[in-house]
């Protein structure tokens, strides 16, 4: 039987609880054996960049990772720098974790998923990863383009009122944020200063 590994890519800008449930949610579903936890370096929706720095947000994502033991905390895409496209980093981890033994979910949102046929070689990407997509309200598998309907798994994840954004609000109005993001993750923003304006 195949090892079953999950990604989960994303800015992590912080990493937050909402991140952590959601994903072991669908550990649960899928029975993964791993999730993988992959800031990027750029976005290419987000050519902006991020709020903190890459070093800052990878430091985030090995604190929030010690929630359990199951989340492995991944710099892949932050060493191949550059803009972070799907295609090419399934196509380092599938040398890392070759077929032959696992098999490996994409975790993204509804809200991802229906735009699936704008990222970079989909078909390339759906022949080495299948995709766990996390309900969104307002979206239903209709939403989600034809062709790749059969290729991606909807799970009922919570609806958790957490994001990043709301968490940078937070900081910015001097307002707690522990039970948003957990001890370790508050420890590090608190001493590097971070989203502070």
């Amino acid at each position: 039987m195949l090892k079953r590994i999950g990604v989960l890519g994303g800015s992590f800008d912080p990493p937050h609880l909402g991140h952590i449930i959601c994903s072991l949610v669908v550990a649960e579903h899928l029975d993964l054996k791993k999730i993988i936890l992959m800031p990027v370096a750029k976005q290419p929706q987000r050519l902006g960049g991020t709020y903190a720095g890459a070093e800052e947000r990878y430091r985030m994502v090995e604190a929030i990772s010690e929630i359990d033991p199951i989340f492995s905390p991944s710099r892949l895409e932050l060493d191949r720098s550059g803009i972070s496209y799907t295609v090419d980093t399934i196509e380092q981890l599938s040398e890392i974790y070759p077929s032959e033994e696992h098999q490996l979910y994409w975790i993204i949102g509804m809200d991802a998923a229906i735009l699936f046929d704008s990222w970079r070689e989909p078909a390339k990407i759906v022949d080495s990863a299948k995709f766990a997509v996390m309900h969104r309200p307002g979206f239903t598998s209709d939403n989600i383009p034809v062709k790749w309907r059969d290729d991606m798994i909807i799970i009922p994840t919570p609806q958790i009122d957490i994001s990043s954004t709301i968490v940078r609000q937070r900081i910015s109005k001097e307002l707690p944020i522990r039970p948003w993001v957990g001890e370790n993750v508050e420890k590090i923003i608190r001493d590097e200063c971070l989203y502070i304006s």
